[in-house]
C-alpha cells in the first residue's frame, strides 16, 4: 500500500495561504494536509477544511524544522523577507531528504515582485522601464541583492542547487479581491493600503504624478498558479535533477498592468459615492519614508512568461477595477466602518 503523500502549509490563516490551501486540497483531496496556525481563535476554522493543525509560530524554529522534516512538500506563504524561518524550512528539508524511503522533498516559497520595485518616486521613470522575465534565467540573476525579498530568494535558490531538494519560488505581484474560500484572512494587503489612507487623509491620494505602475493578479489565479507549480514539481520528481539553472524555478504571478494613480482616483470615487469622502478627486502627495509611499510609490514590472509557457498558467478573473467596489467594502467592513 503506497504511502500517502502529505503537505505542510506555512501561513494557512493568511490571505495567500488560506486561498492556496484550499486550492491544493480541490486539486489534490488524496493528500494529508497539515498547517501552522499561532492563534487558537484560528484553530476551528483551519480544521474545518479537514487540515490537521499544527500549534506554533514562524518563530519556532525547532517546530519547524522538526514538521517541514516529516513531511513530503512544503508551502510557504507568511513572510517573504524572515530569512531565520526559510532557514529553519531548508534545514528541515534537508532532513527529510537525508531520511530516505521517499521522494525529495518539495518546497514552494512565496517571494513577490517588490524583489525588482524600483525606489518609490511615483512616476515611471526611465530606470523603471526594464520588465522581467520569468522565462529569462538572466534577468532574474540580475536582480540586485539588496531588493526586498532577494535575501531569502537567494537562500532558496542555493538550496535547491544540489537536487537533493526540489525548491520553487512563486513571486506574486498585487493581489487583490476576496478570497471568498479563505479560512480566516480574506482580504489583500497592499490595496487596502490606499483604501485606509484615503479615508485617514479625508481624501483618495497618490504618490508623486501617480503614473507608476505594478502588475496585478487576482486572488483565484494566484492560487491557481500555486497548484500548477506544485503539478510541475511532481512530474519532475518522477526523474529528480537539478535544476536547468539555478534560477529556473521562479514563476511571476503577474497579469494586467495598472498605475497607482489610476487605482487612488477609483478609490476616491467609490468613497464619495458612499459619503465617505467629500471629495472624489485623488491628491497627489510628495514622496516620504512612510509606509504608504514604500507602497504605493514604486515601480515593478514582470513579466510571467514562464508562468504561462512552462505551466499552462491562465489568468481568467475579473480585473483590479472590477473587484475594487468590493474590496473597498471589505476593507470597510473589517475597519468597522459599515
Amino acid at each position: 500500500m503506497s504511502q500517502v503523500t502529505s503537505v505542510f502549509l506555512i501561513g494557512a490563516t493568511g490571505y495567500i495561504g488560506g486561498a492556496v490551501l484550499v486550492a491544493l486540497k480541490k486539486a489534490y483531496p488524496d493528500f494529508s494536509y497539515s498547517a501552522l496556525v499561532r492563534s487558537e481563535k484560528d484553530i476551528p476554522a483551519v480544521q474545518a477544511l479537514g487540515v490537521s493543525v499544527v500549534f506554533g509560530s514562524t518563530d519556532n524554529h525547532s517546530l519547524i524544522i522538526d514538521t517541514v522534516a516529516s513531511h513530503d512538500i512544503t508551502v510557504g506563504t507568511s513572510n517573504a523577507d524572515d530569512l531565520p524561518l526559510s532557514k529553519a524550512i531548508v534545514e528541515g528539508l534537508k532532513k527529510r531528504a537525508e531520511s530516505g524511503g521517499r521522494p525529495r522533498p518539495i518546497y514552494i516559497h512565496t517571494s513577490g515582485t517588490g524583489v525588482v520595485a524600483s525606489k518609490p518616486t511615483g512616476q515611471l521613470t526611465a530606470s523603471a522601464q526594464k520588465i522581467y522575465n520569468d522565462n529569462s534565467p538572466d534577468d532574474i540573476a540580475s536582480i540586485a541583492p539588496e531588493q526586498p525579498h532577494r535575501n531569502v530568494d537567494l537562500e532558496i535558490f542555493a538550496a535547491g542547487e544540489s537536487g537533493q531538494i526540489a525548491t520553487y519560488i512563486i513571486a506574486p505581484s498585487t493581489i487583490y479581491d476576496i478570497g471568498h474560500t479563505n479560512p480566516v484572512n480574506k482580504i489583500s494587503q497592499q490595496v487596502p493600503i490606499i483604501i485606509r489612507a484615503a479615508l485617514e487623509k479625508g481624501h483618495a491620494a497618490y504618490v508623486g504624478d501617480g503614473t507608476n505602475v505594478w502588475n496585478s493578479v487576482n486572488i483565484n489565479d494566484t492560487a491557481e498558479l500555486y497548484v500548477l507549480v506544485l503539478r510541475y514539481a511532481l512530474k519532475q520528481n518522477e526523474t529528480p535533477a537539478p535544476p536547468a539553472h539555478k534560477f529556473s524555478n521562479f514563476f511571476f504571478g503577474s497579469g494586467e498592468v495598472f498605475a497607482w494613480g489610476d487605482i487612488a482616483r477609483a478609490v476616491g470615487k467609490i468613497l464619495h459615492a458612499r459619503g465617505l469622502l467629500k471629495s472624489p478627486e485623488a491628491i497627489s502627495v510628495e514622496p516620504g519614508n512612510d509606509f504608504f509611499t514604500a507602497y504605493t510609490g514604486s515601480n515593478s514590472r514582470s513579466n510571467a512568461e514562464r508562468s504561462r509557457t512552462q505551466l499552462g498558467w491562465k489568468p481568467k478573473s475579473r480585473s483590479i477595477f472590477e473587484a475594487l467596489e468590493d474590496d473597498v467594502e471589505a476593507v470597510l467592513k473589517r475597519d468597522g466602518r459599515i
